[in-house]
């Protein structure tokens, strides 16, 4: 199957993550987005034999996340394809190049443009997972990918199109890398931003804190 921009919303948001995994190996030019994030999905989960059920939408944040953080870890070998030998290559991959992953995220309730760490209530923690969420108001389920999460908050990357509205009632779930599923129970949207023509930042209010 050839790829075929769009596949996943907007193709801008796969062509880091494409060109990234070329350089692994990868088949790109015969694989469609979807393919490639079912292959990422399965590499994220290959710790364990089982798989969360249901598995989180298809997402290419999450897509990012998971070759960014795999990349960060330096478990090249882990996302190479076939026999691939990464150690020859000229140019490693960089997590920092990835975009919008591995910035400084909003704080919840904070509407302003720049985080202010003195109004921060609860201690935030970064974090390398995949979501899923679904808006109560029309009940669309998601996937994106949680990079930073307090007692009382998280925020999460996601694309343009699933981006809920603030205000907007959302329920989530935390897909962990050892096949759990948290459900972190609903929570609120404070704050919304965009990042690329196809990514966006989700910043939410959890209605109970949580362990995390």
């Amino acid at each position: 199957m050839s790829h075929t921009e769009g596949d996943l919303g907007n193709g801008m948001g796969m062509a880091w993550c494409r060109l990234a995994l070329e350089r692994l190996g990868w088949p790109i030019d015969s694989l469609s987005d979807e393919e490639i994030v079912q292959e990422l999905y399965a590499r994220w989960f290959a710790q364990t034999s089982e798989r969360i059920d249901p598995m989180p939408a298809l997402s290419f944040a999450a897509a990012n996340g998971i070759v960014a953080t795999m990349a960060n870890e330096g478990n090249l070998d882990a996302l190479c394809w076939g026999d691939t030998d990464f150690s020859s290559a000229s140019d490693p991959i960089k997590a920092s190049s990835a975009p919008c992953f591995g910035r400084s995220l909003c704080s919840e309730g904070d509407t302003q443009t720049e985080p202010h760490p003195e109004r921060r209530r609860a201690l935030r923690t970064p974090r390398s997972d995949l979501i899923r969420f679904t808006s109560q108001e029309t009940d669309n389920e998601a996937g994106g990918w949680l990079v930073e999460a307090s007692a009382h908050g998280l925020a999460f990357i996601t694309e343009g199109k699933d981006v809920p509205g603030i205000g907007t009632r959302i329920d989530s779930t935390l897909c962990g890398r050892e096949n759990e599923a948290i459900a972190l129970g609903p929570a609120t949207v404070v704050r919304t931003e965009l990042l690329t023509d196809s990514l966006g930042m989700v910043c939410a209010k959890l209605g109970e804190s949580w362990d995390t």
